[in-house]
């Protein structure tokens, strides 16, 4: 029988040479790094669409807020404050 050692590097354990181990071990890293990629990818699209969202959800809900400042400031009764010429707000001339 022959010696198996890391020495013996012709030879695969299983005796057949290395083309057959070496192929399907780098078929086994490259399928896992395709899942990898694969989940990164999901995530990221996933994160994507979430961030989208939120960003949408934020926009109404500033374009509702700046409505309803609008509409705030035509009611009667509000004072619109001038800035002075040394920096201070006041109210403006009523007219």
């Amino acid at each position: 029988m022959r010696e198996r050692s890391w020495r013996n590097w012709k030879t695969a354990p299983s005796g057949r040479g290395w083309g057959f181990s070496v192929g399907l071990r780098t078929l086994i890293y490259l399928a896992l790094a395709l899942v990898i990629v694969w989940g990164f990818r999901t995530i990221y699209r996933d994160w994507r669409k979430k961030f989208a969202d939120d960003d949408k959800k934020a926009e109404a809900k500033r374009k509702a807020q700046l409505e309803h400042n609008r509409r705030e400031a035509k009611k009667p009764g509000v004072v619109e404050l001038k800035r002075g010429d040394d920096g201070v707000y006041r109210p403006g001339d009523e007219e």
